[in-house]
């Protein structure tokens, strides 16, 4: 499946906004799953302009966070039985981590957060056993 993005100038007809191939996240169920939620919202108890919000930022999610780290695991299954030297195969699961991370740890909480819940705990030391939480 490709994603397009388009470029909306205002004043100019439709028909002559560019149109330009942004990822091929190929046919991908987890994908095609993150695409659903903004539908899924629908059927929820948030409205208006707070329905609206939440939908913008689960698509940041899919397109700030997931799609990136997904282009990161198609450059890693493409690696798989060639020679590929060591640091740029570490360099790829790098990569993939940074961008899960960022998807989970600072745009997940900001699209929890637009729907009136707080999860930034998870991502913090607990703090009665001296231990960290596990993430």
């Amino acid at each position: 499946m490709a994603v397009h993005k388009v470029e909306v100038k205002r004043g100019v007809e439709p028909n002559k906004w560019k149109v330009t191939k942004y990822a091929d996240i190929g046919d991908e169920e987890f994908v095609k799953q993150m695409l659903e939620l903004p539908t899924v919202l629908e059927a929820g108890m948030i409205e208006g302009k707070e329905r609206e919000d939440a939908k913008e930022v689960l698509l940041s999610i899919l397109i700030d966070g997931l799609m990136p780290a997904f282009s990161e695991l198609q450059q890693i299954r493409a690696s798989v039985g060639k020679e590929v030297p060591e640091m740029n195969r570490r360099q790829l699961y790098e990569d993939l981590a940074r961008k899960l991370w960022k998807s989970y740890k600072e745009l997940m909480q900001k699209a929890v957060k637009s729907m009136g819940f707080e999860i930034g705990f998870l991502f913090r030391p607990e703090k009665d056993s001296g231990r960290t939480a596990r993430v």
